[in-house]
């Protein structure tokens, strides 16, 4: 049915999806956000021979998904959320971080200390990591169905994610009323897995470049649309937790080569 208009598609939809549609949100019972993971997208830092995963292959964290590193991943951007996260002196010391500041005028005063780590000043070794975290669809490689995740940029990957962004905001349209910038969601990036190195060692990190716009012509990308739209809507209430957890010291951005703030 490519091509198809969304209303001639709505019309052929059977009975039992109509009454799906219609019921939707409405028995979602006790389930809090704080009650679901959304999951992140990582590049791998070692092999796992269980999983299938090779170093620098990118992985879901929830769904134990792998995506080849030789493979471009295709992305929908949904939403940009900074944050700075306090963590506890030592690595894997507990699953979780002490806090998450959604401002840096929120976050404790820092000093920068040998191991190039923003320690909180007076703590008790605590330190701040500024991350970039990059809610998005990604776009099965074989049947385009989007599902949810997280990328989360630091350290030497934060000036990709500047990248990012500057792209999402350089998309101008002309609309009814003149030029407009379309909304993050209406793109497909690609995100390419490529080896990095600086003195601190080498890793694997993203690169990322723009595909082309979503055809609204075509019905599968016109639901990638509306997902994502609806993503957007539910991150923005609040619907949508983030659970961080801390990773192995040898991270896959090259060590605390930061240029945090």
């Amino acid at each position: 049915m490519a091509n198809t208009k969304l209303k001639e598609v709505q019309d052929q939809l059977p009975a039992t999806t109509s009454a799906f549609e219609d019921d939707s949100g409405e028995f979602k019972e006790n389930m809090r956000a704080e009650d679901q993971k959304i999951p992140f997208l990582k590049i791998s830092n070692d092999n796992d021979e269980n999983l299938g995963i090779i170093k620098g292959d990118v992985f879901n964290n929830v769904t134990n998904a792998v995506y080849k590193k030789d493979k471009p991943l295709k992305i929908v951007p949904v939403y940009f959320e900074p944050a700075w996260i306090e963590w506890p002196e030592e690595r894997n010391k507990s699953g979780g971080p002490i806090n998450i500041f959604k401002s840096e005028k929120d976050c404790p005063k820092t000093e920068r200390n040998s191991q190039n780590k923003d320690v909180i000043v007076g703590g008790n070794g605590n330190y701040i990591e500024y991350n970039h975290q990059h809610y998005c669809l990604v776009l099965d490689p074989e049947t385009m169905q989007p599902s949810s995740a997280i990328i989360a940029m630091k350290s030497t990957q934060l000036k990709k994610s500047r990248a990012l962004n500057t792209m999402v905001m350089s998309q101008v349209l002309i609309g009814s009323k003149g030029p407009f910038n379309p909304p993050r969601f209406a793109y497909i990036y690609n995100f390419k897995i490529v080896p990095e190195e600086n003195d601190f060692g080498k890793w694997h990190g993203w690169s990322i470049s723009l595909d082309r716009m979503l055809n609204m012509e075509d019905d599968n990308e016109m639901n990638i649309y509306a997902t994502a739209k609806m993503f957007r809507t539910a991150i923005a209430a609040g619907d949508v937790e983030v659970k961080h957890e801390q990773e192995h010291e040898q991270e896959a951005e090259g060590g605390e080569d930061h240029d945090i703030f």
